[in-house]
């Protein structure tokens, strides 16, 4: 895997637990985590997109 998406996994669970522990604990961070969450989780499935359809091309060039 690319560096990239695996920089973006991560970044991915940590603001999760994050923001699940900020449910249980007042974390000033809540307010900027969730769009920060949502703004990640759309480059990740951009990422993964772009792998899909290399791999699809392949597949078909074949």
């Amino acid at each position: 895997m690319k560096k990239g998406i695996l920089i973006i996994d991560w970044l991915l669970i940590i603001i999760f637990l994050l923001m699940i522990l900020s449910k249980f604990v007042t974390l000033e961070l809540a307010k900027f985590l969730q769009p920060l969450f949502f703004v990640l989780i759309i480059v990740h499935i951009v990422q993964h997109w772009k792998i899909v359809v290399n791999s699809l091309r392949k597949i078909v060039i074949k």
